[in-house]
């Protein structure tokens, strides 16, 4: 039995988490982890790395064609965690697989953070739904997906299967994404295996 498409959660201007991988800057071997927050407040305030609509296109723009735990691949999703740790953990985890299937070597990555803050009505499938929340098979939820961005569904409130304890949006609708803005840098160590901080 699939669920329901009717248990909403309104989300009203609420903040949400992404972290988008970027080429490992030349300040990343000189600067202490300790000093980034300061050094990126000093960047922001003065070359302005504030709000840019591309960061919340690019989901929309070019979905992954191997799909995704709510789409095909057909359509693109804004995925976000509610928090940072959460948002942390799921990139780590789909980062490691690719990096695990392209035998990539041992290297530093460096990730932005993107506080988005988002507005709409998401399907709530937080509480129970154990079949759309299995770690590596995304059979029934991408079905259901599917079945929701049919609909028009602005998205969909899920927990996070990396971190427990963890909340995530699915966002189906660029409308949705109300402003995306650059934060500081979260830099992991992949050592052939795999990914940390």
């Amino acid at each position: 039995m699939t669920a329901p498409l009717q248990a909403l959660w309104p989300f009203r201007n609420g903040v949400c988490w992404r972290l988008v991988r970027v080429e490992s800057p030349p300040l990343a071997e000189l600067v202490a982890p300790g000093e980034w927050p300061a050094l990126m407040a000093f960047l922001e305030g003065t070359v302005g790395l504030g709000e840019d609509p591309g960061w919340a296109d690019r989901p929309f723009r070019a979905p992954s064609p191997e799909g995704s735990r709510f789409s095909d691949g057909s359509f693109g999703i804004f995925y976000a965690g509610l928090d940072l740790p959460t948002c942390t953990a799921e990139m780590a985890y789909h980062q490691a697989r690719q990096l695990r299937l392209s035998g990539a070597p041992g290297m530093r990555l460096h990730f932005a953070t993107l506080r988005a803050r988002v507005t709409g009505e998401f399907l709530d499938i937080r509480q129970g739904h154990a079949s759309l929340h299995r770690p590596n098979s995304y059979l029934r939820s991408r079905a259901f997906g599917i079945r929701a961005w049919r609909a028009a569904a602005d998205g969909i409130a899920y927990r996070s299967v990396r971190n427990p304890g963890g909340e995530c949006l699915a966002v189906f609708r660029r409308a949705c994404v109300l402003g995306c803005a650059k934060g500081g840098l979260v830099a992991m160590t992949w050592d052939g295996t795999n990914l940390a901080r």
